[in-house]
């Protein structure tokens, strides 16, 4: 099972996507991360010499940087929940992803949402088996 449709080009939090195969429903949804900053890791850095990248490099960076504060991306999770019948069995996630990046078109959204659909499923399956064990 996976996602085939990604989320929008413009992404907004709470946007989700879904399969259904027989009785399971998977839904990957972005959801706002505050808990991550754009200060948190050198890679936008205001200084070249710790992010180490090249003057060009450096600009692009800057211009990111930039747009953060501008609002125009954010850092986002992405959740998986697997379902059955109606009743939500199970799920996954990753956090502090790029949402909107200057130049992106999310399609990376997309792939962290595929990587968790098997981790959705057997949280799932472990739940069912725990539920029938009771």
């Amino acid at each position: 099972m996976k996602f085939l449709t990604g989320f929008d080009k413009i992404a907004t939090y709470d946007e989700s996507i879904e399969i259904t195969e027989g009785k399971w429903k998977i839904v990957a949804t972005i959801k706002y991360d505050d808990q991550t900053n754009i200060n948190d890791c050198d890679s936008h850095n205001l200084d070249q010499k710790i992010t180490g990248c090249s003057y060009e490099q450096q600009k692009i960076l800057v211009r990111a940087r930039n747009a953060w504060f501008d609002n125009e991306w954010f850092y986002c999770g992405i959740i998986v929940t697997v379902s059955k019948n109606g009743v939500e069995l199970g799920k996954d996630s990753v956090w502090g992803i790029e949402c909107n990046y200057p130049d992106s078109n999310n399609s990376s959204l997309l792939l962290v949402a595929n990587e968790l659909i098997e981790g959705a499923l057997d949280d799932a399956r472990a739940t069912l088996i725990e539920l029938i064990a009771d």
